[in-house]
């Protein structure tokens, strides 16, 4: 296979299969729920669980690709974290 330069540094850039995991919980006094990725240094904030969904599935993919770090396929995992319970949320990101 022959390759030309911005073939090879596009297909080197394509990390492979990626999964982000976050730690979400209910920020009582600011009234949002804060959600955070220590492994890849991400945190968002939102009103609700659906946004905070919606703004993941934007800002990681975005994060990512500003570090040379595009997966070919993306899972984003959310712990949620209630009281005393967790729930989790996962969902692939096209």
């Amino acid at each position: 296979m022959i390759w030309h330069a911005k073939d090879k540094a596009r297909f080197m850039s394509q990390a492979p299969d990626r999964t982000v995991r976050f730690r979400a919980f209910r920020d009582e006094d600011a009234d949002v729920w804060v959600a955070t990725s220590d492994a890849d240094r991400i945190t968002t904030e939102a009103v609700s669980k659906q946004e905070i969904i919606d703004r993941l599935s934007v800002i990681v993919p975005d994060v990512l690709q500003s570090r040379n770090d595009a997966p070919t396929s993306l899972t984003i995992v959310i712990d949620w974290q209630e009281l005393r319970t967790i729930d989790q949320t996962a969902f692939a990101v096209a």
